[in-house]
């Protein structure tokens, strides 16, 4: 990641979400459904790329900033179980769990790292076991793709 860019980029995203939320949302949409991010950017987003700049910095000038209220609600426990988890399980899990996280701190190299310590230990525990084979499909997947992609 480009520190250089990192606070940028989160004022792109409030300032579309403040500014142009639909089409913000409408734009995410397309890109998790395949589409190249530039088309998907010239055919939602309202904001030439030439002007992208120009426009964050007026927004940043400005000082004043949506709010947002949203609603939380407490999850039906009564839909919870307890479950004894193997220690190779949990290892895989916890393998799993850190393919998914974002931790900018780290790279990718890093955290596919860390991801592929757990699933030693998984299956040193449990050779056979179905949870770390499947962990270790995505890592592998992840390797090979270069990025986390979980299935």
């Amino acid at each position: 990641m480009h520190a250089a860019y990192y606070g940028r980029s989160w004022l792109l995203v409030h300032y579309l979400i403040d500014e142009h939320l639909q089409s913000f949302l409408d734009f995410l949409a397309r890109v998790s459904n395949g589409d190249d991010w530039r088309a998907a950017w010239s055919g939602e987003i309202p904001l030439a790329p030439d002007t992208v700049d120009d426009t964050l910095d007026a927004y940043w000038r400005r000082g004043k900033y949506g709010l947002w209220r949203v609603g939380a609600f407490a999850p039906d426990t009564s839909r919870l179980a307890v479950a004894e988890v193997s220690a190779a399980d949990a290892f895989a899990l916890r393998a799993f769990l850190v393919l998914l996280s974002m931790n900018p701190a780290r790279g990718v190299d890093e955290d596919l790292a860390a991801a592929e310590r757990d699933l030693e230990s998984a299956l040193r525990l449990d050779p056979d076991g179905e949870r770390a084979r499947r962990v270790a499909e995505t890592i592998r997947e992840a390797r090979e793709a270069g990025n986390r992609e979980a299935p």
